[in-house]
């Protein structure tokens, strides 16, 4: 939410016409999501935490 919180800010998503840009978004976003998870997995593994 707050990576497209200025884009929404002018516009309603709606208003707005679909383009590469949500795709570079969209990649982003679950780039980071996904980079995250596997930090914290490893982070675990070497503190040997528990589940």
């Amino acid at each position: 939410m707050y990576i497209l919180l200025p884009f929404l800010a002018f516009k309603t998503f709606y208003a707005h016409q679909l383009s590469a840009a949500y795709a570079y978004y969209a990649f982003y976003v679950l780039a980071l999501c996904v980079g995250l998870i596997i930090l914290v997995y490893l982070w675990s593994k070497v503190w040997h935490y528990q589940n």
